[in-house]
C-alpha cells in the first residue's frame, strides 16, 4: 500500500467535496489522491499544493522506486499506470483551483514533459 489509512480518509473527504467525480469512481480517484497525500507527507511536508515541479518530481518517485508496479491496475505499461495517477492527481489539482481555466496545467510546463520523456525512455516497455 503507498498510502496510510488517515491518508486515504483525507482523499475520500477530498472526493467528496468534487462534484465532477462519478459515484463508481470515488474509491479509485481517493486511493490515486491518497498516494499524492502520501508522496507530498514523505516528500514536501505535508505540503499537498499541486505545482508543475512536484507533479515531475512524482512520476519520477512513481517510476524510479517501483511504486507503479505495487499499483495493481490491470495496466501493462509503467506510462500507463502513471498516467491513471495522475487523473486523481489532476482532479485533486481542479479541485485546488477551483476549476479555474485561466490556470495552466501542470502537465504541460516544460519541467515535467521532460521528466514524463525520461520516465518513458528508461520505462520502454514495462510489463
Amino acid at each position: 500500500m503507498l498510502y496510510t489509512d488517515i491518508e486515504l480518509q483525507q482523499a475520500k473527504d477530498i472526493v467528496e467535496t468534487c462534484d465532477t467525480v462519478a459515484p463508481g469512481t470515488k474509491g479509485c480517484y481517493s486511493s490515486r489522491i491518497a498516494t499524492w497525500i502520501h508522496f507530498c507527507n514523505t516528500h514536501c511536508s505535508g505540503d499537498d499544493l499541486i505545482t508543475e515541479q512536484r507533479l515531475a518530481d512524482y512520476v519520477e518517485w512513481l517510476a524510479s522506486l517501483g511504486a507503479a508496479d505495487r499499483i495493481s491496475q490491470g495496466a501493462i505499461r509503467i506510462q500507463q499506470v502513471i498516467r491513471n495517477q495522475l487523473h486523481g492527481v489532476m482532479c485533486y489539482w481542479r479541485i485546488q483551483n477551483g476549476g479555474r481555466t485561466d490556470v495552466s496545467d501542470p502537465r504541460q510546463g516544460p519541467i515535467f514533459t521532460e521528466k514524463w520523456k525520461q520516465v518513458a525512455r528508461c520505462h520502454p516497455h514495462s510489463y
